[in-house]
């Protein structure tokens, strides 16, 4: 089931490379390969990182936590090197679309908002219930975790982690929607 999820996660992105071309007009090449950047970070992390230590809880985890802790040299730790920035950005970039969105033109504020608000629920979310989950997953705790406990929440944080991917891709999605409609355009 899990490698289907991955199989749809590519052909997803496949099917975003169209409006990514769309939007390359309308913010320019430099500004759209940043997006794309973020948006493919997203991806891979989802797609491969998480499973090695959601693969098989518990033992995944443990497996995860011992590798961690005798090679930490040879651990990623996008949390606290990428996504640390990225997201708080995000959630900035979300509010100011918000905030200037009575500006826009009429035909594109019904897309803003949408992607703007999407986006400023996932990073919502992403700090009140992901960081601190993740956080517990990959510390020492999850050895002394029941179980039941350990993989219960690592899978909870796989299925809402497709989730938070889901929604992301819609804000994605209507941003690049708005960023192509033009002043002209009557969308009611």
């Amino acid at each position: 089931m899990r490698g289907a999820i991955s199989t749809a996660a590519i052909l997803l992105l496949a099917a975003l490379t169209k409006p990514f071309e769309a939007a390359k007009e309308a913010v320019g090449d430099r500004t759209a390969a940043r997006i794309r950047e973020f948006d493919s970070a997203g991806l891979y992390e989802t797609i491969v990182v998480v499973p090695m230590w959601a693969g098989s809880p518990p033992d995944s985890l443990v497996a995860y936590y011992q590798h961690k802790v005798a090679n930490p040299e040879m651990t990623e730790n996008a949390g606290g090197k990428f996504w640390i920035f990225a997201t708080p950005t995000l959630g900035l970039l979300s509010i100011a679309v918000l905030l200037t969105n009575r500006r826009a033109y009429p035909a594109q504020r019904r897309m803003r908002a949408v992607g703007g608000g999407l986006a400023l629920m996932v990073v919502a979310f992403t700090f009140a219930w992901f960081v601190p989950n993740i956080m517990l997953l990959q510390s020492a705790e999850v050895l002394t975790m029941k179980p039941e406990q350990a993989a219960s929440l690592s899978n909870w944080w796989f299925w809402l982690n497709w989730a938070r991917v889901v929604l992301y891709a819609a804000a994605w999605l209507s941003a690049l929607r708005a960023l192509t409609l033009s002043p002209e355009t009557d969308f009611k």
